[in-house]
């Protein structure tokens, strides 16, 4: 198919480069409601949902997983050390969490599907095909340790220079986030960014990707759903115009050589230590009057914090302003 940039909308990213607006493709599908033209796995998506209620596979490395590269090192040390969880527990409404993660993902994707139909845009590896790719991790005398993870899916889109005034074909790693409201928020604003787990999955994708030698993967594609934003939801600009804030927005993510050679190192000295407690805490309890001994995310969330934080205790705590909330926080200290 012959290249145009009326073949689809385009969004700049970075300095001459154009790519696909993929966000604004599946919000014009999702508005507009019809016949379905792609041939739908209805069983299989099915099966995606109810895959909440079984046993999940073990990974192939200790208690490795690229998507949880961005991990503080000691909480992945006990992952691989094997230590049994100690913290927190999720209950039984995470399956019925995750299960509507299932849905949005696969919604999102049948819509993308749709989308690009007649485009040269191109989708595989979704769903319940999702591939396993696995990152080599060198360690010592040529030995070397493979982690896995599942990406959402991966694309082949078309990428024009500006500059050069010509089209190339670009792979990349599709992923499919639902976000909490401050999440969204800051992903809207400033996309991925380094402080972000999410950022060192992503980077670890491609990589993984790239070793196949089948192709190079410098870019991935972030497709962010807001939990809590609703079509209501505006900004009211400078010169008194309202611009609508769409729930669902995306934002491509480039490669970044010095993360890639970080998640290897942080991997390998995970891989090659003796204990967690080799590794620093990635925390210290606040020190403000009001939060006084607190332990924020990630650490409130991890499933090793009684290990980690042997002191530590859980308190209820009182939150907000207009509509209080009760919350369950770490507590250091007296």
């Amino acid at each position: 198919m012959e290249l145009s940039l009326d073949d689809s909308k385009w969004i700049k990213v970075g300095n001459d480069l154009l790519m696909p607006d993929i966000a604004a493709l599946v919000r014009d599908r999702l508005e507009g409601r019809r016949g379905l033209s792609s041939t739908a796995d209805a069983e299989g998506i099915g099966k995606m949902f109810l895959r909440q209620l079984e046993e999940g596979e073990s990974p192939s490395t200790g208690g490795l997983r690229l998507s949880s590269s961005g991990k503080c090192q000691r909480a992945l040390a006990y992952d691989y050390h094997h230590y049994k969880p100690n913290g927190f527990k999720g209950d039984g409404s995470s399956p019925i969490v995750f299960a509507t993660g299932d849905i949005l993902e696969m919604i999102i994707v049948t819509a993308l599907e749709e989308a690009i139909i007649g485009t040269p845009l191109e989708m595989y590896y979704t769903g319940l095909n999702q591939k396993t790719v696995s990152l080599g991790v060198p360690l010592t005398e040529g030995r070397q340790a493979k982690v896995s993870g599942h990406p959402d899916g991966m694309m082949r889109v078309p990428a024009y220079n500006e500059t050069l005034d010509e089209f190339t074909m670009v792979n990349l790693i599709l992923e499919i986030k639902s976000m909490s409201d401050y999440g969204f928020k800051m992903f809207r604003k400033k996309g991925l960014t380094k402080d972000d787990s999410y950022f060192y999955q992503q980077q670890s994708y491609q990589l993984a990707m790239t070793q196949e030698g089948k192709a190079d993967f410098n870019w991935s594609y972030v497709l962010a759903f807001g939990k809590n934003v609703t079509s209501k939801d505006c900004e009211l600009e400078e010169d008194g115009s309202v611009t609508n804030l769409h729930p669902l927005v995306g934002g491509y993510l480039a490669g970044c050589d010095d993360t890639k050679r970080e998640i290897q190192d942080r991997l390998r000295e995970v891989i090659l230590s003796d204990s967690p407690e080799e590794f620093p805490r990635v925390m210290s309890p606040a020190t403000a009057p009001k939060k006084k001994g607190q332990l924020g995310f990630p650490c409130d969330w991890c499933s090793h914090w009684k290990t980690c934080w042997p002191t530590a205790r859980e308190e209820v705590v009182s939150s907000g302003f207009f509509q209080r909330s009760n919350k369950l926080k770490l507590i250091v200290g007296e």
